[in-house]
């Protein structure tokens, strides 16, 4: 959650959202770190209330599983709370919601003023699925950060194909294992770099099952020369480096749900080849030629498309003028441009909700 003033520029607060056990202190934390939100502490709610109530405009990042209560719904107690217009960014808009779920984003956006969506396909659901008046409905892409030039990259001895973000059931990667198996014929043999920690949800409920599941696959398949995991935390630059090396950018999601990926976003920016399976933003965005969208399960397909960008210089080079002609609108300065305009608008004109 963030909140924001008008003063001689924009100034952000940001509420950062804790875990029950987690205890940080915003001394030891960036500068615009205002204060925290313990889930499920309401305690905490009512001071972090107070501290968005100070600025002129409130801010609530919305994602099913971040907050406490029966389907999250401890975020309508903080919308409830707050008194200046309210803007809700929504990170999922689901097609096939349980009746809490749709309680819980339809009465978040009957109280805020102005609602986010980052996707055509999550913008047509909020409105046609979830009734919100379209009028305060806004388009705004998730961002991407700017990829600083890198050095000229040494050839990889073995094409990289990547995949990064949090680890944990439904990221389709058993798939994507059992496609680079179709692909040890190559020559050289594509290396596959799974980087990134198993999601800390998935670990609280069940350990590092689903991690241990797909190191047995690789294992089972003979493929411990092929793929390799990264499971760490990994800094900014560190992520962009594997980017700058990677041939392809893997997103072999099982989802039918994701309307918004920030991983997607951030491929597209740095304008590398990417296969997707064909979850809604990925076809939203890859359609026009800045990527291959491929059936979710299908390791086949999935292993044709990525073989095809590796052995063909020119899909690759197509591919990244097809991402050139959507990544500057992808970048986080010209995102913030619009959220400083819907800022802008609120602060003008006076706006009921």
């Amino acid at each position: 959650m963030s909140a924001i003033n008008e003063n001689e520029e924009y100034q952000c607060s940001v509420i950062s959202l804790i875990e029950p056990g987690d205890n940080y202190s915003t001394d030891t934390l960036a500068p615009e770190i205002a204060g925290f939100l313990r889930q499920g502490d309401e305690y905490s709610r009512e001071s972090a209330l107070k501290i968005l109530n100070k600025n002129q405009i409130a801010i609530i990042q919305h994602e099913f599983g971040i907050y406490d209560g029966t389907d999250g719904d401890e975020v309508l107690k903080i919308a409830l709370g707050t008194y200046i217009p309210l803007i809700s960014i929504l990170h999922t808009v689901m097609s096939n919601p349980t009746p809490g779920q749709v309680h819980v984003l339809t009465r978040l956006c009957e109280l805020s003023t102005i609602v986010v969506v980052m996707s055509k396909a999550a913008q047509t659901r909020i409105i046609n699925l979830y009734g919100v008046e379209p009028s305060k409905v806004r388009l705004l892409p998730h961002g991407a950060p700017e990829v600083p030039a890198m050095p000229q990259m040494t050839p990889e001895a073995h094409p990289m194909v990547l995949t990064w973000g949090l680890i944990g059931p439904g990221k389709g990667l058993e798939f994507a294992i059992a496609a680079m198996g179709l692909l040890k014929d190559m020559d050289p043999t594509p290396h596959y770099l799974i980087v990134g920690k198993t999601h800390p949800k998935v670990v609280a409920n069940e350990g590092e099952r689903y991690r241990e599941s797909l190191e047995k696959l690789v294992r089972d398949l003979g493929l411990t020369e092929i793929v390799s995991f990264l499971p760490e935390y990994i800094a900014r630059s560190e992520i962009i480096e594997f980017i700058a090396r990677a041939k392809v950018i893997l997103l072999p999601y099982d989802t039918t749900e994701q309307t918004t990926s920030g991983v997607l976003i951030e491929a597209l920016a740095a304008l590398k080849p990417i296969v997707s399976t064909e979850f809604p933003h990925a076809v939203e965005l890859l359609s026009g030629g800045a990527g291959k969208v491929v059936p979710h399960g299908d390791p086949q397909v999935m292993a044709e498309a990525i073989r095809s960008i590796i052995e063909d210089p020119l899909i690759a080079l197509t591919m990244q003028q097809k991402s050139q002609e959507l990544a500057n609108e992808l970048l986080w300065p010209n995102v913030a441009e619009g959220y400083i305009s819907v800022a802008h608008s609120l602060l003008s004109t006076p706006v009921s909700v």
